[in-house]
């Protein structure tokens, strides 16, 4: 490859990862605002009020530099969700598998958080807050399962995804876009949940040109996040082990289900295909594209800064 060229791929996967850098970097600030503002505010003690200012802050916090940076760089709408209209079997597929995945991740991270434990940290599990009416129990609803898949979907596998691919590829742009959807967790112990996730909707995405199956995905699992824990938080230790152990079940047959599903419908194939033909840059230069951006760096350290304030010393 000529030197010349060698340059310009470099320039543009150091561009690309630049304004995602810039992007989250963004989403760091204006959260960090918010929150100073509302040290100042006084204590809101209603819940109901406290979720929908969560919420509120939640949509600045991903929309403000959305919406500055996807102006600027050009795309619409339209380019992000894409114009592909896949048939209701890809849907199911896509439930199944991110149901399945679910279940795959579950156990992977138990190895990872065995890995923190060798180093003598632990990750305690999220604290769930239980509403404490029906009409905060639909804001939660709102809050968790059915505005991230949305508004994540169009940042990661949108944004990012298009914005990646346009200078790297296919198959790297899905990597990428996955970790920086790990990231943004501030977990180690999501990494297998997150970053399988990433890849698997970046996947249909590209595969079916549309936006909505891995939205549909999404809502599976961050909805699975909701019903377990309300299971957990109100009902007895009995009739939990009995609910656990159907949606055990489930997402095994889910699992086997969107894998033949996945090979039927040739999202398999795809993902080959994307792992062995659609590297446009050499590794090398791909890497030294990534890594000579200092915003992308700044996100690393900011990530690595949020990750640590989440470990404990194991006791």
């Amino acid at each position: 490859m000529q030197p010349e060229q060698t340059k310009s791929d470099v320039k543009k996967v150091r561009h690309a990862a630049d304004l995602i850098g810039v992007t989250v970097l963004l989403e760091y600030f204006i959260n960090i605002i918010l929150l100073l503002l509302f040290r100042l505010l006084p204590d809101v003690q209603n819940p109901f009020l406290t979720q929908a200012l969560d919420i509120g802050v939640y949509l600045a916090v991903f929309f403000v530099p959305f919406f500055l940076l996807t102006r600027w760089s050009g795309w619409t709408l339209r380019d992000l969700t894409g114009d592909g209209r896949p048939g209701l079997a890809v849907f199911v597929m896509a439930v199944c598998l991110a149901a399945g995945w679910n279940f795959v991740a579950t156990l992977l991270s138990v190895g990872v958080e065995g890995i923190v434990n060798l180093f003598g940290y632990t990750e305690p599990a999220d604290a769930y807050t239980l509403p404490g009416s029906t009409a905060g129990m639909l804001l939660q609803i709102l809050q968790v399962a059915l505005i991230p898949p949305v508004v994540e979907e169009l940042c990661f596998r949108g944004f990012y995804l298009k914005t990646a691919e346009k200078a790297m590829g296919t198959w790297s742009a899905i990597l990428l876009s996955s970790m920086v959807f790990w990231l943004a967790h501030n977990s180690i112990s999501i990494l297998p949940l997150a970053f399988g996730f990433g890849i698997l909707g970046g996947v249909l995405r590209k595969k079916y040109q549309s936006l909505f199956p891995s939205m549909c995905a999404h809502f599976i699992v961050n909805g699975t996040y909701i019903v377990v824990n309300w299971v957990q938080a109100t009902q007895p230790f009995a009739v939990q082990n009995g609910i656990s152990l159907l949606f055990v079940l489930t997402e095994l047959v889910c699992l086997v289900v969107g894998l033949l599903l996945a090979h039927r419908l040739g999202l398999c194939a795809a993902m080959w295909e994307y792992m062995r033909g659609s590297w446009t840059v050499r590794q090398r230069d791909l890497l030294r594209g990534i890594f000579t951006s200092i915003p992308f760096w700044m996100v690393l350290l900011a990530a690595a800064y949020f990750i640590s304030r989440g470990l404990e010393v194991l006791g």
